[in-house]
């Protein structure tokens, strides 16, 4: 062992006539010895080997609203993020997963006859009344809050409000129809002005001879579906026989 200067270096010869190799001690340091730093945002150790060690501290508490920071005094601080669109109409929030929330602010009054907004100046629910004109001069055009708007005739007894908007004579028992107020009776089924509703099953209102009368629609004879039987089989027997005429005559 060769003593330089402060240190103590160990000669090894590998063989004869060859160099000397120095190897230099392994220094131990003393962790008895304080290692904080003053730092509050570091977390202080000491290695045996390589002295005191200053690891920064992890700052995170898995909320997605507040900003992660720290402070060499204080430590880790979690300030609160400002969650404002700056607009009114809007309710803002923060979810702790997802960050900021802006919800339209709800604006509804329950009634269909307002189309519901928010004034993007004031944030108040603004709720307009729609318009429910049908341009038609025999109906008076109102609105119902559940329903919505509702077009009521306005012709006088005998009278129906067309579709050009005008009011026409009610039309007699038989006469075609679209609609109930044109007939006399109230009544518009199977397509003419019929005595009653007319809405039981198997019956119409428009069969020959008794139209405006609602009648049961009488069941196909048997006697014509025998016929009809007898026909297809003739006509099937005579269409093979004249085909295979005609492949003979080839």
């Amino acid at each position: 062992m060769v003593k330089i200067g402060l240190a103590s270096w160990t000669l090894t010869a590998l063989s004869l006539g060859t160099i000397l190799l120095l190897e230099a001690p392994v220094r131990a340091f003393n962790c008895m010895q304080t290692c904080d730093d003053n730092n509050a945002c570091t977390a202080d150790s000491c290695n045996p080997i390589t002295g005191c060690v200053h690891t920064p501290i992890a700052c995170n508490d898995d909320n997605a609203c507040t900003i992660d920071s720290c402070d060499v005094t204080m430590g880790c601080v979690f300030t609160p993020i400002v969650c404002d669109d700056h607009n009114p109409c809007t309710v803002d929030s923060c979810d702790t997963t997802m960050g900021c929330m802006f919800t339209p602010k709800p604006c509804n009054d329950n009634n269909v006859c307002t189309t519901d907004t928010c004034d993007a100046t004031t944030g108040s629910c603004v709720f307009t009344p729609i318009s429910c004109t049908d341009n038609k001069a025999c109906t008076v055009d109102s609105c119902d809050p559940l329903s919505g708007c509702i077009h009521t005739p306005n012709c006088s007894a005998g009278f129906f409000c067309d579709s050009s908007g005008s009011c026409l004579a009610q039309e007699a028992t038989g006469a075609g129809c679209t609609d109930a107020g044109m007939c006399q009776t109230g009544f518009c089924a199977s397509g003419v002005c019929c005595e009653s509703a007319c809405t039981q099953p198997g019956f119409a209102c428009n069969l020959p001879g008794t139209i405006g009368v609602c009648e049961l629609v009488p069941p196909v004879p048997l006697l014509s579906l025998r016929t009809l039987a007898v026909l297809t089989v003739v006509l099937g027997t005579f269409g093979v026989f004249g085909l295979r005429q005609r492949r003979n005559t080839h």
